[in-house]
């Protein structure tokens, strides 16, 4: 398992690497939240898995941005993104 930052992390079996994303669901009865880790990608080598976690995490982004101010903030999430990832593998 690799970790990448608090919302995404890697499982790896014997036959791929499967990006998962943490999900939040509410319990409409009980009104509790719960959290638990979702496949969103399944890979067959480790950088196409990276490739597809920095694409769906740039995707996130909510707010509407002129051209360069977007441009700014992709490279500083990207900045932080390999940050996280290389953390990441120092733990490992």
């Amino acid at each position: 398992m690799i970790t990448i930052n608090d919302k995404y992390r890697i499982d790896i079996d014997r036959y791929n690497y499967t990006l998962q994303e943490k999900s939040k669901s509410k319990n409409k009865k009980t009104n509790e939240i719960t959290e638990k880790w979702v496949d969103i990608g399944y890979y067959m080598n480790l950088e196409e898995c990276l490739k597809g976690a920095w694409r769906k995490h740039k995707r996130t982004m909510s707010k509407e941005y002129n051209l360069e101010e977007y441009l700014e903030k992709l490279n500083k999430l990207e900045e932080k993104f390999v940050r996280d990832i290389r953390k990441a593998m120092k733990e490992g």
